[in-house]
């Protein structure tokens, strides 16, 4: 009986603190590094079309994480190990890291977003707004969708500077967001390069428990 118990107060405590995600779309990611040797990246980007403030990745690897961002500093980070059993996802948490998401590895105080051609916009990013030479450098091509899915995925930067990428972005597109971003090369103004392209869409119905 007190076994008993002792198990009825973990499911108690396990869904006291458990946190509940949902997501709708898995978009398969390639990233191509184009300079010299080229390294290939491929994995899963799952998202909410509803709240951007979190989604997940799954490397090829198999290994993966959960990014939930919690408030303007700080996002949660559940590592996990992805695996399919009879075409069933499993997904085995295994740590829970926390982040501050303010530690930008560049300033950016200025966007300018030209169009160059039929869904195909160049991003241009300033230090300051009385800079003359640009600090990034983004050409994204965009494909309609049903949904606004416009998210920056492969992409190193914070959350904050992403964000405003993408608000820069809907500017240009006059009310109308249902789109993603099949594919963008990122000039980093540094000698670094990368090409990241969608291979792959669908539309699922995903709901996964963390062990918060």
């Amino acid at each position: 009986m007190k076994n008993i118990i002792r198990i009825i107060i973990l499911f108690i405590g396990f869904g006291v603190n458990a946190q509940s995600y949902t997501f709708d779309y898995n978009l398969k990611i390639r990233c191509v590094n184009p300079k010299g040797a080229t390294k290939i990246t491929t994995g899963q980007f799952i998202l909410n079309s509803d709240t951007p403030t979190y989604e997940m990745y799954i490397r090829q690897d198999n290994g993966g994480v959960l990014i939930d961002k919690i408030d303007n500093e700080k996002y949660i980070l559940h590592d996990f190990l992805h695996s399919k059993i009879s075409n069933k996802s499993f997904y085995n948490f295994t740590s829970i890291r926390e982040i501050n998401n303010n530690l930008e590895k560049r300033s950016i105080d200025h966007v300018d977003v030209e169009k160059i051609g039929e869904n195909k916009y160049f991003i241009k990013c300033y230090p300051t707004k009385k800079s003359k030479s640009t600090n990034l450098e983004i050409i994204v091509n965009l494909r309609p969708t049903d949904r606004d899915l416009l998210r920056f995925y492969y992409l190193d930067l914070g959350y904050s500077i992403r964000q405003k990428l993408i608000a820069s972005l809907k500017e240009k597109l006059h009310g109308n967001y249902n789109y993603f971003i099949e594919s963008f090369s990122t000039n980093y103004r540094n000698g670094y390069k990368t090409e990241s392209y969608i291979d792959g869409i669908e539309k699922i119905d995903l709901k996964i428990i963390t062990p918060q």
